[in-house]
């Protein structure tokens, strides 16, 4: 998905990890949650993956691939993008500007 087609509409919530936007992507509106990258934590030493983006990214592909998504029981995955340019989508992306990383991103119903 191309990020220059994205129309941010508002921030429904926000953390210190990730914020979440409605936005407008080709006349359909979905939510796009935005993670904060200041690096990549790694893992446990019991292997617990530390990175929150992909956890989430690797959940929900989980989650349509086996048919949870299309239940209705949680959001439909619709995608992600790797890396979003926040001053493309100033001033809604102000609080990314500062990360060490452009932030990443996964876009659901």
């Amino acid at each position: 998905m191309d990020p220059s087609n994205i129309n941010i509409i508002r921030q429904i919530t926000c953390s210190d990890s990730s914020a979440i936007f409605e936005v407008d992507l080709d006349g359909q509106k979905y939510a796009l949650k935005l993670f904060h990258d200041n690096g990549d934590p790694g893992y446990t030493e019991k292997g617990r993956d530390l990175n929150r983006f992909r956890c989430e990214l690797n959940a929900y592909k989980k989650l349509l691939t086996s048919g949870v998504c299309a239940r209705g029981l949680v959001p439909k995955f619709y995608g992600y993008i790797d890396r979003m340019n926040p001053a493309a989508f100033h001033p809604a992306l102000q609080s990314f500007a500062r990360d060490k990383l452009r932030p990443r991103a996964i876009l659901l119903e």
